[in-house]
């Protein structure tokens, strides 16, 4: 271990060594960083009505992110659960399916083709190429007023780079070598070009992309994850005011796992791909104190191996204007979902029904408006029709006011909103479950109710006439209601064997879902920026959350954590810029203990373990086309592994231990 830890500094000591001239500096993110998905059209962090982190295409660049979910791990009040290719995301305890991505504002929801555990780690495989990203929006605490369901717990948005009339791309190129042989290499390659086909009309971009994670050579390691990407778009703009798009993506996902390796020697081997076909037609415009943004999209989502395939058809249209000095949003959205599945078990009236289908309409208002100088306050309301559920109505408000240069004061009350998945709310369904080894069955619930949230908070911004220190602290509660959780009907066979006239089987177990009353969630963030000197910042941030479960439905929950996550994370990082060649940048995560959650209708025993992670690593520019970067990754190689028979060590979820980074890439 000692050797390793030497190795990796004498690496980067070498290069500090070699670094000289100082020229360009550094900075740390400010408040006056320009988002859209706050509002749906540009405006500084500062200014808008939420809580938003950004993560930039610097910060992209220095790291060798592999998916989305690396890029959010320093980001307050986003945990990161599990690991790996199984890793995902939670903001503020809310699931990872209550938080909508979307690339460029278009919206991705492709778990509908991974029941039961959701298939922790697929949806973040559809980023784009991480040459093509210009940043990261994180808006965090519900955001259904502006974007409907799905944004209960937040949104985060995907900013690619804009196309111009000159011709550029990348070819990028990594590798993560593993000290521990046991454990799987990665290698990933991805580029694009762009540029122009008629000068100022036609513009067009080819993106791709390929990794390979190798599957893990012990039992309960890893397993192979191969991600394949094309995408193409071409842009036509008939004048300054009007930019059309015909965006095509292709993403294919496949999981692998074979007896002897990440399977046990007698087990058989599992085969699991995920394929994603997206067409898009987008309009922007641009009228002087009109503005306009629309598009309708074409999503198909394979899951093969379980015969399933989900569709979905959306229109979408979201328009602002200027009035003096106010801000006046519209629009509206119209959502078809259809999924064909051979997995279900049980018959209805005779029959086993293999497809679902749902629409949802709505229609949504936003304004902001200039009360006096530097006081803006912003109403919206959201109407949803389902299918379903019938009419729903989301409302938010928020006050921002710009103390002066220095500060800034805002704060407000959101509601979030999310319907249940197509298969939960039908009685005539039985999805398979059991992990393999148990033969159970989740039967649809038809009296299950949306969830809803409803979100409080507050934040205080600072940062000094030098921009040398920036400070924000966000104090937030909020209250869920309806939450789903999965309860169960009988927990063996014997037990089932009442069910069997109405199913027609014994089960090991029968489940369903069903909705608890209250919920809360509550905490604390604070995020500091310092720029230590014009080649030197800091950036370090902290998080507090508690979750509870305040309905007694079941009286084994109440008052327990909802969400596995920890009480306390802190994040640090340092970066130095010492020329123009040379950047360094070190990391450290540190999340307490976690207190036992609710998993699948039942509380957990134990609770997760605290653990610190530390990162090291150095960005070299040979020259304008070429780059290269290394990166020490759990350089202290913490042991953190899932290990049931270890209950006081065990994290639930694997990391890697000590590994290396290396990546070349070449601009043209």
């Amino acid at each position: 271990m000692i050797r390793i830890v030497s190795f990796s500094l004498l690496v980067l000591g070498t290069a500090f060594v070699s670094a000289q001239k100082k020229k360009d500096s550094l900075k740390s993110s400010n408040i006056d960083e320009v988002v859209i998905t706050g509002s749906g059209y540009a405006q500084k962090v500062k200014d808008a009505p939420a809580t938003i982190s950004v993560i930039s295409q610097a910060d992209i660049k220095k790291r060798a992110y592999r998916d989305i979910t690396d890029a959010l791990q320093d980001i307050p009040g986003v945990f990161i659960t599990g690991g790996g290719s199984t890793s995902d995301f939670s903001i503020r305890g809310a699931e990872s399916g209550q938080t909508l991505v979307l690339i460029d504002g278009k919206r991705i929801n492709t778990r509908e083709t991974r029941p039961n555990s959701d298939g922790p780690g697929i949806e973040q495989g559809w980023m784009p190429p991480l040459e093509t990203i210009e940043r990261i929006e994180v808006v965090k605490g519900p955001m259904s007023s502006l974007y409907g369901s799905d944004a209960m717990g937040g949104v985060i948005n995907i900013i690619t780079k804009k196309l111009t009339n000159n011709w550029r791309g990348s070819v990028a190129t990594s590798l993560i070598q593993q000290v521990h042989k046991e454990s799987g290499n990665t290698y990933q390659i991805d580029g694009y070009t762009a540029g122009s086909l008629i000068k100022d009309l036609l513009q067009m971009k080819i993106t791709g992309s390929y990794s390979d994670r190798n599957e893990d050579k012990f039992v309960g390691g890893f397993t192979e994850r191969v991600i394949k990407a094309f995408g193409t778009e071409f842009s036509l703009t008939p004048n300054e005011k009007n930019v059309f798009k015909l965006n095509y993506d292709y993403n294919r996902q496949e999981r692998n796992q074979n007896p002897g390796y990440s399977l046990a020697p007698n087990a058989k081997s599992s085969r699991n791909n995920y394929e994603r076909n997206v067409l898009s037609l987008s309009h922007k415009g641009d009228y002087t104190n009109f503005h306009t943004n629309s598009y309708i999209q074409y999503d198909n989502t394979n899951n093969p191996n379980r015969d399933m395939r989900y569709e979905t058809f959306l229109a979408y249209s979201l328009n602002n204007f200027n009035i003096k000095k106010h801000v006046i949003s519209f629009g509206g959205e119209y959502r078809y979902e259809r999924l064909n599945d051979l997995g279900n078990k049980i018959k209805s009236e005779g029959e086993i029904v293999t497809k679902l289908t749902r629409w949802n309409w709505s229609a949504f208002a936003e304004g902001n408006w200039n009360l006096v100088d530097k006081l803006h306050l912003v109403t919206g309301a959201r109407l949803d029709n389902d299918e379903n559920y019938g009419s729903n109505f989301t409302p938010r408000g928020y006050l921002v006011w710009n103390v002066n240069n220095n500060f800034t004061v805002k704060g407000g009350t959101s509601w979030g909103y999310k319907a249940p998945g197509l298969r939960a709310v039908n009685p005539g369904w039985g999805q398979v479950t059991g992990g393999g080894t148990q033969d159970g069955v989740i039967i649809g619930n038809k009296d299950l109710k949306p969830e809803k949230s409803f979100n409080q908070e507050v934040t205080v911004m600072f940062e000094d006439n030098k921009k040398v220190i920036n400070l924000s602290v966000t104090g937030f509660n909020t209250d869920f209601k309806n939450k789903l959780v999965e309860v169960r009907k009988c927990n063996n066979s014997e037990e089932c064997k009442q069910f069997e006239n109405i199913y027609n089987h014994i089960y090991d177990f029968i489940s369903t879902r069903e909705n608890l009353g209250k919920a809360n969630s509550m905490g604390l963030e604070a995020n500091l920026g310092v720029n230590v000197s014009k080649s030197i910042v800091l950036k370090a941030n902290y998080t507090y959350t508690d979750t509870k479960i305040k309905s007694d439905e079941i009286p084994a929950l109440y008052n327990k954590p909802y969400a596995r996550i920890p009480k306390h994370m802190m994040n640090a990082n340092v970066s130095w810029k010492a020329n123009d060649s040379f950047e360094f940048w070190t990391r450290g995560n540190y999340r307490s203990e976690s207190q036992p959650g609710v998993s699948r209708g039942r509380a957990q025993e134990f609770p997760i373990p605290a653990y610190f992670l530390w990162d090291l690593g150095t960005v070299y520019r040979l020259n304008k086309h070429v780059r290269f970067t290394f990166g020490v990754y759990n350089l202290l190689d913490k042991n953190i592994r899932n290990d049931a028979s270890d209950p006081a060590n065990n994290f639930g979820f694997r990391i890697d231990g000590i590994r290396y980074q290396f990546g070349a890439n070449y601009f043209f």
